[in-house]
């Protein structure tokens, strides 16, 4: 049954405006920023904005953000990332957004028509994406400009049916929410117990403690910090056979970028990635090869198709050109640069991904390498008008501290069990985004009306 509905253009609505261009020597710290990240991940923006920029008063006024706000990603390298939409549903004060989308603000009078929770989910569906893809343009890269927006249109029901279908995936998303925070808090502790081995050094320094070996001055306030966590009541220390995998001696390097002031553990090595990881660059085949049927081989092409931890199934491509295989650490190479997830499959992957894996063939340790490398990739994010990537050179050379394999080895069957519960956990958590990826388009598009009583 199709409810009774009305489709107007998106600009009898609101009004379109653009964001704010700076360079990075303004960001981390200032006034909140809605971030290209903040838009293109987010159906709704998050309750806090975590960067910030230096922006003048004029700024702020111009590209402030406030409830009912409609950003839109109006640049991309791929098609399928233009036009990723998020829907603010608080102000944000003294707030302003990123220059690579475009604002929607409501008109006086809108709010009476439109539901903002509706708005970002009908903007979300394959109804949506289908008409804005098939007004975008590619040059160079994918773009959306005002007069291809105005040609965009929005279909609603009446108000109090978009609060009962916005209700309803809302309480969907926060089952989902709930499922991602377990695997989050899983995932943190692999992280942190990675971060100890691999970034602090914390065997290493316990162990010189143990011997009464000498600790370098610029590791000398993380000695102090061991101290004091050994007298914590709840201080485990590692078992004797994982400690002696562990040298009790820092060596310098010449490499400062690494390591505390260039001092890394006795016995391991300043490197780079390249030198210990095999890094597969992707390349997209020609679009007549994909097919959203299933046909061939699954196809990521950029962030757009990345989830928690697994990336999802959307395009399939019968003419790959490049492969990464089942367990591969996928990287975004292209804005944003540096996110990464793990393919569930043996893949084909386009230009905006790279697929990396530790020459040992470790898993893990693989993924949580590149998730620790977020300050060098921030390096190559976009500024201005330049649009972020990151080439082979340049992802080979990051620098990286090679510890002896067999930690390695003990690192993997160690973090095992937690990776082995965010597996199964995110088996259950495709599930509930497949079912609300079949209901959105459908209530969306009014083919499953809800009765009455489920009024949000």
């Amino acid at each position: 049954m199709v409810s009774n509905r009305s489709e107007s253009s998106l600009l009898d609505y609101y009004d379109v405006s653009s964001g704010l261009s700076k360079s990075a020597k303004f960001f981390g710290q200032g006034y909140p920023f809605v971030s290209f990240k903040d838009v293109f991940k987010n159906t709704f923006l998050p309750e806090q904005l975590e960067q910030l920029v230096q922006s003048e008063d004029k700024e702020r006024l111009k590209c402030s953000v406030k409830k009912g706000d409609v950003f839109i990603t109006r640049t991309s390298e791929t098609m399928h990332e233009l036009g990723m939409s998020s829907v603010a549903l608080k102000d944000y004060p003294e707030a302003t957004f990123n220059g690579f989308t475009k604002r929607l603000r409501p008109k006086s009078g809108t709010e009476k028509v439109l539901h903002p929770e509706y708005v970002g989910y009908y903007l979300r569906s394959p109804i949506f994406r289908q008409k804005m893809l098939a007004f975008s343009t590619m040059s160079t890269r994918a773009s959306l400009n005002n007069e291809m927006i105005g040609r965009l249109t929005i279909s609603y029901p009446e108000l109090t049916e978009q609060k009962r279908i916005s209700g309803v995936l809302k309480r969907l998303d926060e089952r989902i929410e709930l499922n991602q925070q377990t695997n989050v808090t899983l995932e943190q502790m692999a992280q942190a117990l990675f971060k100890s081995w691999f970034v602090d050094f914390d065997p290493v320094i316990d162990n010189a403690l143990a011997a009464g070996n000498n600790i370098p001055e610029a590791l000398q306030y993380k000695a102090e910090q061991r101290k004091q966590v050994q007298q914590l009541p709840d201080f485990k220390p590692l078992p004797d056979n994982i400690r002696a995998l562990f040298p009790s001696e820092f060596e310098q390097t010449d490499e400062s970028t690494v390591g505390f002031d260039g001092w890394i553990p006795k016995g391991w090595k300043a490197s780079n990635i390249g030198s210990s990881f095999d890094v597969t660059m992707g390349q997209s085949p020609p679009g007549s090869t994909y097919n959203e049927i299933g046909e061939g081989i699954a196809f990521y092409q950029g962030r757009a198709d990345f989830g928690f931890r697994y990336p999802k199934n959307r395009v399939y491509c019968t003419a790959p050109k490049r492969l990464a295989n089942k367990f591969d650490t996928l990287v975004s190479v292209r804005a944003p640069v540096g996110d990464a997830n793990m393919a569930k499959e043996n893949c084909a992957i386009g230009r905006g991904v790279a697929a990396v894996r530790h020459q040992s063939g470790a898993i893990s340790f693989t993924y949580y390498t590149i998730q620790n490398l977020n300050h060098f990739f921030e390096r190559y994010e976009g500024e201005g008008t330049v649009f972020g990537s990151i080439n082979q050179k340049d992802f080979k050379n990051l620098p990286y501290v090679a510890p002896d394999d067999r930690v390695i080895s003990k690192f993997e069957a160690v973090s095992s069990s937690m990776d082995e519960m965010i597996d199964l956990n995110s088996k259950n958590l495709m599930a509930l985004e497949k079912l609300r990826e079949t209901l959105l388009p459908k209530l969306i598009s009014g083919e499953i009306k809800l009765p009455s009583k489920d009024v949000a």
